[in-house]
């Protein structure tokens, strides 16, 4: 009789013991269910991406940053952003890229856009000397610039995979000088002390190479193979 009761128990046990996993298994099936329709249908983010002439582009937005102060200037500083949503899949997809810097001068009240007319992405911008977040930073004396311009790999897109030209200029954004350098990626900067000359590192066709921008002309006076 004792071996009959629990042979029933132990019966009833893995009866409750397989609907629980059951009811698991089920679970799990509609949760991924659930995650692989949103992921069809729901709406992807991307940054540093901007779709190219000839997308379909269901909204565009641009919006600017907050100003920040230009050390030693009277300059403000604010970023272009600018926001694409287009189809994708059974879905949508925004993207949100940097395509400008506006400047602002606090004593005349007049602005400029660092760019004037520009379409393309502006991927990185280094500050020079980059010391910025050190304890005792130098005051800037130029920057650089990674522009994209042109679908280099055919993806429809700009983006950071995409072929970079050098660009330099001072501190305020001007004057801009666009070398015409096409690099796979800017892997370092410096400036000479007197803000003269800078330093560009950088990746092109696989091979390390740097070159040397004077900052008032533009000229590249060295360019060379590390």
């Amino acid at each position: 009789m004792k071996g009959r009761r629990f042979f029933n128990w132990l019966w009833r046990a893995n009866a409750l013991i397989i609907f629980v996993a059951g009811l698991l298994a089920v679970s799990v099936l509609l949760f991924a269910l659930y995650m692989l329709v949103a992921d069809l249908t729901g709406t992807r983010h991307a940054s540093n991406v901007m779709a190219v002439a000839g997308q379909e582009i269901d909204n565009t937005k641009a919006s600017l940053s907050e100003f920040s102060r230009i050390d030693g200037t009277p300059l403000l500083r604010a970023t272009l952003y600018v926001e694409q949503e287009f189809a994708y899949g059974s879905g949508s997809k925004e993207t949100q890229a940097v395509q400008n810097e506006l400047y602002f001068d606090m004593e005349t009240s007049k602005s400029y856009w660092l760019i004037p007319g520009y379409k393309g992405l502006i991927v990185d911008r280094y500050r020079m000397p980059d010391d910025e977040y050190r304890d005792n930073p130098r005051p800037a004396r130029a920057s650089a610039y990674a522009l994209v311009e042109k679908d280099s790999n055919g993806d429809g897109k700009l983006t950071g995979s995409d072929l970079k030209e050098i660009a330099v200029s001072g501190p305020a954004g001007k004057p801009l000088h666009r070398t015409g350098t096409l690099v796979e990626s800017i892997d370092g900067t410096q400036v000479d002390d007197k803000g003269a000359v800078a330093l560009i590192f950088y990746t092109a066709d696989g091979k390390f190479r740097f070159q040397k921008i004077d900052l008032d002309t533009g000229k590249v006076s060295l360019d060379s193979a590390l």
